[in-house]
């Protein structure tokens, strides 16, 4: 178990006092302790978050976590579309930063919706697959990218997205 500060100086003053230590030894060993100390105290006061990250940081995981959680809408129904909702909704006071991340995922959300229904549309004239394949890399590919932005600390406005929510 640790001691704590007061206790080691103590320690420290009666091995001085018995002629243990001498006066420059103490004071090299009280030196120390003290250092050790101030960089402990340092330390903690730095601590801002879980983890050990800061505001910023965990701002920007929880932007990033806002884009990835679109992609829930691909698994669960409206799911794309209430997750990243509720984030916002839920950390909006503590990190204000993240409604410009909310609009822009949520205008894609709804531009993406509009595209499905046109893609559904146009799948009947054509061949499915020129209709499919851009629209599941693209569905997947912008929440990904717009997630690897936020963790940089960039908002990113989604390609051929509609503007609803400003």
């Amino acid at each position: 178990m640790k001691r704590s500060l007061a206790e080691e100086l103590q320690q420290l003053q009666d091995l001085r006092v018995s002629g243990a230590l001498t006066e420059e030894e103490f004071a090299t060993a009280k030196q120390k302790l003290l250092n050790e100390e101030t960089s402990e105290t340092s330390e903690r006061s730095t601590f801002q978050g879980p983890g050990g990250r800061s505001h910023a940081e965990q701002s920007r995981r929880w932007a990033m976590l806002l884009h990835l959680s679109l992609l829930a809408g691909h698994v669960i129904p409206l799911a794309g579309f209430t997750v990243p909702v509720l984030i916002w909704q839920s950390k909006r006071e503590e990190f204000p930063d993240l409604e410009q991340h909310a609009w822009n995922a949520a205008n894609w959300i709804i531009s993406e919706i509009i595209y499905l229904i046109m893609g559904i549309v146009l799948a009947q004239f054509i061949f499915k697959f020129l209709v499919v394949v851009p629209f599941s890399i693209v569905a997947v590919a912008f929440p990904v990218i717009g997630a690897l932005k936020a963790a940089k600390g960039e908002v990113w406005r989604y390609p051929l997205t509609f503007d609803f929510i400003k």
